[in-house]
């Protein structure tokens, strides 16, 4: 369910976004409108359609989530003390279908009878169902005070028992939509089909449910249909269905004069004029489908250069597709524009994909297929999302790249097989090296892809790579995870699922606990290599999955990576727990190397609580280990490096020679680190090391030295492409020249190192370089720009419960109002940037 809700987030904030853009351009005078504008536009309205078509989606609204807003008080309606949903997606561009709209909004105005008032749009795909229910519920939307619902079903058919869990996972999102924010989603269907129609009919009964690609069965929707008399749902399905009472509004294809004026909308009114006859032609091939019409007119808008003309010539050389396997055509030749401006080599990828048995599939599948590499597929495979007709598709921020290609275009592609079928020699041979490379798949070990592939390019500093190999391990096992399933169901059958005999649910049910264990491998390895990225959020969300899979090898390492996270923000109470709990896991499958790695952590924990004793002992605690002598040199950079920043933590509390003499011990460690990491190949710990020098020579007072060691680490980061090991470089470089009186020079660095660490890092680094930027800023007269960065740090501060980089901001703001009294700044106020003035009355308050 947290899958499907993150996807939904992820999407739902993409599409918002695409949607004001989109009405902006649409909005302007066609005479100004740009084709790169134009296609921004187009793809709102078919990324609209592609994600709210997506098979067995759930998209269903949650609570807390930017679908919800508050609803005002009106004459007619009382104010409300809670949050209304209203998760209909953005509204699409719909040409022609008035007559349509105006009938459903006076059938779910109706006060009579009394009762839900059900309507179902039913036509074939890409007909506009979906467009014309999300337009008829922003129509509405204020008809309805307790809020519009809306999830995406399995589609016409389903397996047994899927629309059961869809529904369960629906009915959980309207709940948790409706219900106050403190009280608990009850688990089963039964339960909460229950509570939906309490909370329909006794506190939210006026409600808009929106159900979109419903199954053919009607007997599955009574769960999802609200119990308030004055609540309306509209529901969009392939056929009529059979619901009593039901308004059945049936979507033809567009006529001709739409169809035009959908591509004079889409395409500009000067390009239609100039070639009517041609626009024409392409209407008429897309067969009124609106959504054929809107994916010809995207490819036109790409390709501005064309010809309308040359579109249609290239149309007439298309063979005409044959009929399905029940004699309909349901995509005809509608497809025939986008195909015919497709390059050959993307028609080849699209032609193969429809011998595939799923509309879904990975880039190493189509790369079988055509015999070509995975980096080559991937590529046509993006190419294809370009021209709207593969959907780009995930579900976490694993970034495992898997596309799916829309139902539709599916059933032309295959439908122009069978009028074009492929050579048999060709055919076999393509199916051939597709079952060989899921058979080896099948077989691959992936502790080794890990182990072989992901930790040493990790270290080498082939960050790209290292995230290549984790998502392909990843992906793997999730396919490992699906076979299991299916062995494991077939053998509870009593069915058999290979030639040798089948699987017995014993050896099924261990097959699929194997596959969950390579899936929290997978997702451990992508948390240490998003942490490493500074992905603070991300990481620990695959850290928690990995968790999640309760694989035993995998705790640790993504206990080790949430404990790091957490210190990163200053949790460090929690930090240290889950460095315990890491401990104790390993020592349980007896990973002496994780152990090792753990205890690190925990020595630079202990640094920044000022504990210099028990961090040193962590790192001998960690080299003490009886670790295999690979394992031992693999891992001495790091401690070498932990034991420095040990010192140098303590070397800031100290005074005279005692620092001195922890300032030269931890530049003894980091040099000899230095040298270790040189024979390992280290690359990323070799970057890390020269930034750990440019500190220990930036508070030893050898600022030139400093600098240089942190701009060479720095340039190692950058060729890494490791932003977040750039940033915190760009951070003390910026530091060091605050110390040598060089504000202006400070000032960019450290800026664009704020910038960075905004978006990877976490609030707590963040809220440093916002301090250490209101001090440049201040040195060279910026005012309020620094006290607009330590209100930023303050407010970060204060999430994160550090109260002396709380009082380290405050001071420094206080110091701030001090220097520019308010009567002087008067009514003029502060300086900000070139030219702006920040007034007196905005000046941010002390926050304590």
């Amino acid at each position: 369910m947290r899958r499907s809700r993150s996807a939904l987030l992820v999407l739902g904030a993409t599409v918002l976004i695409l949607g004001a853009w989109t009405a902006a351009v649409l909005l302007s005078p066609a005479s100004t409108r740009s084709w790169t504008s134009v296609v921004l536009a187009i793809s709102v309205v078919l990324t609209i359609a592609q994600v709210l078509g997506r098979r067995r989606a759930i998209t269903a609204a949650v609570a807390g989530s930017t679908g919800r807003y508050p609803r005002t008080a009106t004459p007619q309606q009382p104010a409300r003390d809670y949050v209304v949903p209203f998760a209909a997606p953005p509204s699409a561009l719909i040409i022609g279908r008035d007559e349509e709209l105006d009938r459903i909004l006076r059938f779910v105005r109706r006060r009579e009878p009394r009762g839900p008032r059900v309507v179902v749009i039913h036509g074939p795909p890409g007909i506009g169902k979906t467009g014309l229910a999300v337009k008829a519920a922003h129509r509405c939307a204020d008809d309805f005070a307790d809020g519009v619902l809306f999830a995406s079903l399995g589609g016409p058919v389903l397996e047994a028992g899927t629309l059961d869990v869809i529904t369960e996972e629906v009915l959980a999102g309207f709940i948790d939509s409706l219900q106050g924010p403190d009280e608990s989603i009850p688990a089963g269907l039964g339960a909460r089909r229950d509570r939906f129609r309490q909370l329909t009919h006794d506190v939210r009964g006026r409600v808009l449910v929106v159900l979109d690609d419903a199954p053919d069965d009607p007997v599955g929707l009574r769960s999802l249909l609200p119990a308030g008399d004055d609540a309306a749902v509209l529901v969009t399905a392939r056929e009529p269905l059979s619901i009593p009472g039901a308004l059945t509004v049936e979507l033809t294809p567009l006529a001709d004069r739409h169809a035009i004026s959908l591509l004079r909308q889409i395409v500009g009114a000067e390009r239609i004029a100039q070639e009517e006859e041609a626009a024409q032609a392409i209407a008429r091939r897309a067969a009124g489908s609106p959504l054929a019409l809107q994916i010809a007119a995207a490819s036109l808008v790409s390709r501005p250069y064309w010809t309308l003309a040359a579109a249609v010539k290239n149309m007439d050389l298309l063979e005409e597709p044959a009929p399905t396997a029940n004699g309909s055509v349901p995509a005809g030749r509608s497809l025939d524009p986008s195909f015919a401006m497709l390059t050959q080599e993307e028609r080849a990828a699209l032609t193969v994909l429809g011998l595939l048995e799923s509309a879904t599939f990975a880039p190493w599948e189509l790369a079988a297929l055509l015999g070509n590499d995975v980096e080559t597929a991937q590529r046509l495979s993006d190419r294809l999302v370009h021209a709207r007709l593969v959907e780009h598709i995930t579900d976490d921020a694993t970034g495992v790249a898997v596309y799916r290609m829309l139902e539709h275009v599916r059933d032309y592609v295959q439908a122009r097989l069978r009028a074009q079928p492929m050579d048999d020699g060709r055919l076999a041979t393509a199916r051939v090296r597709l079952d060989e490379l899921r058979t080896a798949r099948r077989n691959r070990d992936l502790q080794s892809i890990l182990n072989d592939h992901v930790y040493p390019n990790l270290d080498m500093g082939l960050l790209g790579y290292a995230l290549s190999h984790a998502r392909d391990a990843l992906a793997q096992s999730r396919e490992n995870i699906e076979q299991a399933r299916q062995n494991l169901g077939l053998a509870r059958c009593g069915a058999t699922a290979d030639s040798e005999g089948g699987w017995p649910a014993q050896l099924a049910a261990i097959r699929l606990s194997e596959a969950y264990e390579g899936e929290g491998l997978a997702l451990a390895a992508l948390a240490e290599l998003l942490a490493e990225l500074g992905g603070v959020d991300d990481a620990f969300e695959m850290a928690a999955k990995a968790l999640s899979t309760e694989a035993a090898q995998a705790a640790p390492r993504a206990l080790r990576c949430q404990g790091k996270l957490q210190r990163r923000q200053r949790r460090l109470d929690e930090a240290e727990k889950t460095f315990n709990l890491a401990i104790e896991g390993a020592r349980t499958i007896r990973d002496g190397a994780e152990e090792g790695r753990v205890w690190r952590e925990m020595a630079i924990l202990w640094a920044c609580r000022g504990y210099t004793e028990e961090g040193l002992a962590a790192v001998d605690q960690a080299m003490g280990l009886d670790l295999r002598e690979d394992a031992a040199a693999r891992l001495l950079p790091s401690l070498l490096v932990s034991r420095a920043v040990v010192l140098l933590d303590a070397a800031d509390r100290s005074t005279g020679s005692g620092r001195a003499g922890l300032l030269a011990r931890a530049d003894d460690s980091l040099c000899e680190a230095r040298r270790t990491a040189d024979v390992q190949g280290q690359r990323l710990w070799r970057a890390w090391i020269d930034y750990e020098r440019a500190r220990t020579a930036h508070r030893s007072g050898h600022f030139d030295h400093g600098r240089r060691l942190a701009f060479r680490a720095m340039e190692e980061f950058t060729q890494m492409r490791h932003r977040y090991g750039t940033a915190r470089c760009r951070l003390e470089v910026g530091r060091i020249y605050l110390d040598q009186q060089r504000p202006q020079e400070a000032l960019p660095v450290l800026e664009e190192a704020r910038l960075t660490l905004s978006t990877c890092g976490g609030r707590w680094i963040e809220a440093q370089t916002a301090v250490v930027l209101a001090e440049a800023q201040e040195q060279v007269g910026r005012v309020g720009e620094a006290m607009r960065e330590l209100a930023l740090a303050i407010g970060h501060y204060q999430e994160l419960g550090d109260r002396a980089g709380l009082v380290t901001a405050n001071r420094a703001l206080d110091r701030l109002r001090d220097s520019v009294p308010r009567q002087r700044a008067g009514r003029r106020g502060v300086q900000v940037g070139s030219g702006r003035l920040l007034p007196s009355r905005a000046w941010p308050s002390r926050v304590s």
